[in-house]
């Protein structure tokens, strides 16, 4: 690429190679002989949204082990009434119980999906 083809992207930060390294694209130059303004940029869209998502998810579990997400589940799942559930609904009951809500609400939201799948 040419350095005029740039002259409107933004630099590549540390954080965007170490996510396109965590995504296999290596690590990344400007100078790429195979890769246009707009493919360099989308590449960059594309990392930055990975980071995003990634960020988000460390927020979102923080502190919470997979360990306790998965002794969750099958706890919830050990009742038969609660089989027909999805899983990402068992999982938002857990992550609420985890997190501290009373018994009484999740006890309303199993009731809710119990029925939700009906």
């Amino acid at each position: 690429m040419q350095s005029d083809e740039l002259s409107g992207l933004d630099g590549f930060t540390a954080a965007d190679n170490r996510a396109s390294e965590y995504i296999g694209l290596g690590s990344m130059s400007k100078d790429m002989p195979d890769c246009s303004a707009a493919c360099y940029q989308k590449m960059i869209e594309y990392g930055r949204n990975l980071v995003e998502t990634i960020q988000r998810d460390v927020k979102e579990y923080n502190g919470i082990t997979a360990g306790q997400i998965v002794e969750g589940i099958s706890r919830i799942y050990s009742d038969y009434r609660n089989l027909q559930i999805n899983i990402i609904d068992t999982e938002t009951v857990v992550m609420e119980e985890i997190r501290g809500s009373k018994a009484e609400l999740i006890q309303r939201r199993l009731e809710y999906f119990r029925k939700a799948t009906r």
